[in-house]
C-alpha cells in the first residue's frame, strides 16, 4: 500500500519564474518549526520565557545548517566539491540538493545554545538542552522524510523479494533497485527516543537532574546512527585503509561517552551547572534587578509628578472656590448689613403699633365700664323715685314707673353700645392700619412677617374681650 510513495516527484511546485521547491526542504523546514513549538510548549515547564525562546532560535538553527553543511561537505572536498572555480564554491551552499549531516547540526546548536545562555545569563545551558534535545527528535523524524523525497541517505541493496516494499525498502530511480529505506528505520527509532525523553520529563515526580536528558539524547542518537552505519552503503570517510567508517566510530564513541557521563552525573560526581556560570547568572540578575528599580524609580518619579501637578491643581481650583465663597458671603454679609437697620426700624414700628393699640384698648375698656356705672346709677335713681309716690297709683305708677325706667335703661344700654362699638372699630381700624404699615414694610423679612400675625391675633382677642363685657353689662342693665 506504500508503493505510490515511489512515485513521487522531488519537485513540490515552482514559484514564479520557474524558481522550483523541493519536497526536501518543505520537510526539513516543517520539521525545525514543530521542534520550536514542542520546545516552547515544554521550556514553560521549566520557567523559560518566551523572549529568551525565540532568541535561542535565532542562534540555534542558523549554526545548526550551517555546521551541519560544514560536516557533510569538508570530508569530501576535491571528490565531490571542488574549490579551484566558482561554481564549485556555490556548490557547495547549495543545499537544495541534501547534504546536511545531523552530527555536525548538534555541535552547531550545543554552540549556539552555549552563546545564547553567556548572552542572557539567566538558564543554565543544561536546563536548555533538556529541552532542546527533545525537540530535536521531534524534528529529526519529520526531516528524516526529506531524505526520502530526496533520495537519499539508503542502505544496500535489497535482494529478497518479499522485503521490496515500503516501509522495509524503497525504491531508488538512480539505481533502479530497491534499498533498505535506512531514513524510516532512524525516524521510527527516534520516535522511540522521543516517547522515553518525554518520559523522563514528565512522569517523576521528583525532577531529574539537569542535563539528564541531554545526556540520554546524545547516547541514544550515537547507538542508532552507528547501528544503521551496518546496512548502509560504502562511505568514502573511512579510518585509513579499513572498513570503518569515521560516522559510525564517532557515533559509538558518543553513545560510550553518555554513558559515562549519565552515571557519574547520577551520582553526584560531576554536574553542569558551574560555580563560574552561576555567579555570572546572579550578576546577572543583580543587574536586572538594578535596572528594574531604576525603571520602577523613574517611572514613580514621573508618577509623582504628576500627582503633584494634578495636586497643584485641585489646590489651585480649591483656592479659586474658596475666594468665590468668601466673595459670595462678603455679598451676603453687605445685604444683611444694609437690611439689617430696616429690620430693625420696621420691629420698632411693630412695637410702637401694638403698644398703641393696647392703649386704646384700655381706653375703650375704661369708657365702657363708666359708661355701665352711670347706667347703674340711673336706674337705681329711677327705682327710688317710684317707691317714694303714693301707694294708690302704686300699680299704675309702677307700671308706668317699669316702662320709663325700661325705656331709660334700654337707652342708656343702647348709648353704651353704640359707644363701646364705636371705641372698638376705631381701635380695630387702627390696629389694621399698623399691621398693614409693618407688613408692607417687612413682608422680605422673617423677623417681620414671624410679627404681623402676633399684633393681628392681640387685635382681634381685644376686639372679643370688649364685645363680651359689654355684652356682660347688658345683662346686668
Amino acid at each position: 500500500m506504500f508503493d505510490f510513495l515511489t512515485a513521487i516527484n522531488r519537485v513540490a511546485f515552482y514559484l514564479p519564474g520557474g524558481r522550483p521547491v523541493y519536497w526536501y526542504g518543505i520537510m526539513v523546514t516543517l520539521g525545525i518549526l514543530a521542534a520550536f513549538g514542542l520546545f516552547i510548549l515544554i521550556s514553560y515547564k521549566k520557567g523559560i520565557d518566551l523572549d529568551f525562546s525565540l532568541e535561542l532560535f535565532l542562534w540555534v538553527v542558523p549554526l545548526a545548517v550551517v555546521f551541519c553543511r560544514v560536516f557533510y561537505v569538508v570530508p569530501r572536498i576535491g571528490t565531490e566539491y571542488r574549490l579551484d572555480s566558482w561554481d564549485g564554491f556555490v556548490d557547495m551552499l547549495n543545499i537544495s540538493n541534501g547534504g546536511l549531516t545531523i552530527i555536525g547540526g548538534i555541535f552547531g546548536g550545543a554552540l549556539g545554545i552555549f552563546f545564547c545562555c553567556l548572552r542572557n545569563r539567566k538558564y543554565t545551558f543544561a536546563q536548555v538542552a533538556d529541552c532542546v534535545v527533545i525537540a530535536l527528535l521531534l524534528g529529526q523524524i519529520i526531516g528524516r522524510w526529506g531524505n526520502f523525497f530526496n533520495q537519499e541517505l539508503y542502505g544496500v541493496e535489497v535482494t529478497q523479494e518479499w522485503m521490496k516494499h515500503f516501509p522495509l525498502a524503497v525504491y531508488i530511480e538512480s539505481t533502479g533497485t530497491w534499498h533498505y529505506a535506512s531514513f524510516f528505520y532512524e525516524g521510527v527509532l527516534n520516535a522511540i527516543g522521543l516517547a522515553v525523553a518525554l518520559v523522563i520529563f514528565f512522569v517523576p515526580k521528583k525532577p531529574v537532574k539537569r542535563g539528564t536528558i541531554m545526556i540520554f539524547y546524545v547516547g541514544w542518537y550515537g547507538l542508532v546512527r552507528g547501528s544503521l552505519e551496518f546496512i548502509k552503503g560504502t562511505d568514502p570517510m573511512t579510518i585509513g585503509n579499513t572498513q570503518v567508517k569515521m560516522v559510525q566510530l564517532i557515533c559509538y564513541i558518543m553513545f560510550i561517552v553518555a554513558i559515562v557521563l549519565m552515571i557519574l552525573l547520577q551520582t553526584g560526581k560531576i554536574r553542569f551547572e558551574t560555580k563560574w556560570f552561576q555567579r555570572l547568572c546572579e550578576k546577572k540578575k543583580e543587574q536586572d534587578l538594578a535596572k528594574q528599580l531604576a525603571a520602577e524609580s523613574a517611572e514613580g518619579g514621573e508618577t509623582a509628578q504628576a500627582d503633584d501637578a494634578q495636586q497643584t491643581e485641585v489646590e489651585s481650583s480649591a483656592e479659586i472656590v474658596q475666594a468665590e465663597n468668601a466673595q459670595t458671603e462678603t455679598v451676603f454679609e453687605s445685604e444683611e448689613n444694609i437690611a439689617q437697620p430696616e429690620l430693625t426700624q420696621d420691629n420698632v414700628q411693630i412695637s410702637e403699633n401694638a403698644d398703641k393699640a393696647k392703649e386704646d384698648k384700655e381706653e375703650s375698656s375704661n369708657e365702657a365700664k363708666k359708661t355701665s356705672a352711670k347706667a347703674k346709677n340711673t336706674a337705681s335713681a329711677s327705682k327710688k323715685k317710684a317707691s317714694s309716690k303714693s301707694v294708690a297709683g302704686k300699680a299704675k305708677i309702677n307700671d308706668n314707673s317699669r316702662m320709663e325706667n325700661k325705656e331709660k335703661g334700654t337707652d342708656v344700654v343702647k348709648t353704651a353700645d353704640s359707644d363701646a362699638i364705636r371705641t372698638v372699630k376705631k381701635t380695630t381700624s387702627k390696629t389694621k392700619n399698623a399691621s398693614s404699615a409693618a407688613s408692607a414694610k417687612t413682608a422680605p423679612k422673617k423677623t417681620a412677617t414671624a410679627k404681623k400675625p402676633t399684633v393681628k391675633k392681640d387685635a382681634d382677642s381685644d376686639k372679643k374681650q370688649n364685645l363680651q363685657e359689654l355684652t356682660e353689662d347688658k345683662k346686668e342693665v
